[in-house]
């Protein structure tokens, strides 16, 4: 594996995410980047309140690069990436993890979606703008299963009494 580049890594980052009227700053002649939005799940966090306040981990080839929720704009030489996107948590340790390898040629910037799932256990979307949410049914299914007990055993309570 070759060592990347001393600029490599060195992430500007805007808060709050990015439209096509908001271009990330322009590369140096040859330089190519890649753009990642990143979006967490449920008001935050998800249903059960995993939530990372710094932002998700992204490595770019292996190497950790900084990241915050929203747009981090990453630069990297030309040629083929393998990205990797995830929340540090406890259980899982990675949380919503995603990958994907992108082809960057030069000058070009590369822009990418990630979004956390709304189930814990489920995998991230990463890839090109815009990404849909995973675990939405299962997230559902839980909360229907959380107060389908809750209603029996406020029924076995009242058959008590």
């Amino acid at each position: 594996m070759t060592t990347p580049p001393p600029d490599y890594g060195n992430a500007s980052r805007q808060h709050g995410g990015y439209s096509p009227s908001q271009q990330p700053p322009p590369q140096p002649p040859g330089q190519a980047a890649i753009t990642i939005n990143s979006i967490q799940g449920f008001g935050g966090g998800t249903l059960y309140g995993v939530n990372d306040p710094d932002g998700p981990t992204i490595l770019v080839n292996s190497h950790p690069v900084p990241a915050q929720w929203g747009t981090s704009v990453i630069p990297v030489p030309p040629g083929r990436h393998h990205v990797r996107v995830f929340v540090p948590y406890r259980f899982p340790k990675e949380y919503g993890p995603a990958e994907i390898t992108v082809d960057v040629a030069p000058n070009q910037n590369v822009a990418l979606e990630y979004r956390a799932p709304k189930w814990t256990f489920s995998r991230g979307a990463l890839g090109p703008p815009p990404q849909r949410a995973r675990g939405v049914g299962a997230s559902l299914l839980a909360l229907a299963v959380i107060f389908l007990v809750i209603a029996i055993i406020a029924v076995i309570v009242g058959a008590l009494e």
